[in-house]
């Protein structure tokens, strides 16, 4: 965090397109371990039904960060001095975060039995109320066996997938959303308004459906392919709507598509609950965050400035392609995880006295017969 605001400062010095590029690089290399380090924090810290609520805490932040930063850049815009605008929006904000990045060095703990603010008898219960969840706790070790089943385990390719698809959905609505937006016929100063409202719906859905997940044991699969219906119907509203008629038909649509956030989060839910062993732990969520940049990095593309005039008809198809692909490959998981159930029931019925004995292992959900997978 730290290294990504300095590098986010740099954006400042930066006077070519090849230096831009370099500099996007390294930003975008600072940033690849945050997603995957807080999904390990929360399996150390929180109970399997707890994740969804807790992921989708930290992860509504961009939904926030959309909102209030769109208020934000507008204010830093208004700044009349020797730089351009902009320039002051990436040193304020590069500065804020270095600053937060240390603070968070001292204030976070690692695991519980680091934390600071917890009694030696409260870290006891911190590591056992984890430890009972069958998940595995936190080893240095990088096991080679670990690394070897997550690259064979399809649930971990499924979430792959599904995080490649839905985020298919961020090149239309976070790197294009402006421009798009600007093309209904709003100003552009209100254009960075009305899109902020993008972050309030994603940071109000997330939190409901974290709340929903909680008091509704496996809803996880059931949210995700919900929140793939309003992510469609918002891209075809506004690829088909009349935006000389009728410019708030396809800003709703724009809106409507700020509900793609909640299926990656309950991905990364479903990711951190079934997952077991701190490597597969590690690797999975590194997988995941790979392709979350991969399909960040494709989106952009697929946004052509010449259809503009067509109402960008390539951008929303894939949208909508990606957005259904999604939804079909939860409905599938879901299928595949009550199967393993199942199957598990039959073969090795749970024994408490063993879950007692390995709670403390670092052991996989695939090696240990007594995990049961959530949905």
């Amino acid at each position: 965090m730290t290294i990504w605001g300095g590098v986010t400062i740099c954006t400042v010095a930066v006077h070519s397109y090849q230096g831009l590029l370099v500099q996007r690089f390294f930003l975008g290399f600072a940033e690849a371990s945050v997603s995957p380090a807080f999904n390990l924090v929360t399996a150390m810290w929180y109970r399997r039904k707890e994740h969804p609520l807790r992921i989708a805490i930290w992860y509504s932040s961009t939904g926030l960060g959309t909102l209030v930063g769109a208020m934000l850049l507008y204010a830093i815009g208004k700044i009349d001095g020797a730089l351009e605008a902009w320039r002051y929006q990436f040193m304020i904000i590069g500065c804020v975060t270095s600053v937060w990045g240390i603070a968070i060095w001292f204030i976070l703990p690692s695991n519980p039995m680091t934390a600071r603010f917890l009694t030696p008898e409260l870290r006891k219960v911190a590591i056992m109320r984890i430890a009972n969840e069958q998940i595995g706790i936190e080893n240095k070790k990088v096991k080679k066996e670990q690394v070897r089943e997550a690259l064979r385990d399809p649930k971990a390719w499924a979430y792959v997938a599904i995080t490649f698809f839905i985020m298919l959905t961020n090149g239309a609505l976070t790197g294009f959303g402006t421009i798009i937006t600007q093309s209904f016929g709003f100003s552009e100063i209100k254009t960075i308004l009305l899109i902020g409202v993008v972050g309030a719906v994603g940071f109000v859905a997330l939190l409901s459906f974290g709340i929903i997940s909680v008091f509704i044991p496996n809803m996880r699969i059931y949210i995700g392919t919900f929140a793939c219906l309003p992510v469609i119907a918002g891209a075809a509203m506004v690829w088909r709507a009349n935006w000389a008629a009728a410019k708030i038909v396809p800003l709703w649509g724009m809106y409507l598509m700020g509900f793609f956030p909640a299926v990656y989060v309950m991905t990364l839910s479903l990711a951190t609950a079934n997952t077991a062993g701190h490597t597969k732990k590690a690797v999975t969520a590194g997988m995941i965050w790979a392709s979350y940049c991969i399909s960040n990095g494709v989106a952009p593309l697929l946004v052509f400035a010449s259809e503009r005039s067509d109402q960008y008809p390539t951008t929303f198809k894939i949208v909508i392609a990606g957005s259904t692909v999604s939804g079909a490959i939860l409905v599938a998981l879901r299928g595949y995880l009550m199967w393993e159930n199942k199957r598990r029931d039959r073969v090795h019925p749970v024994d408490e006295s063993e879950v007692v004995a390995s709670a403390l292992l670092d052991r996989t959900d695939g090696e240990n017969l007594n995990f049961r997978y959530q949905m």
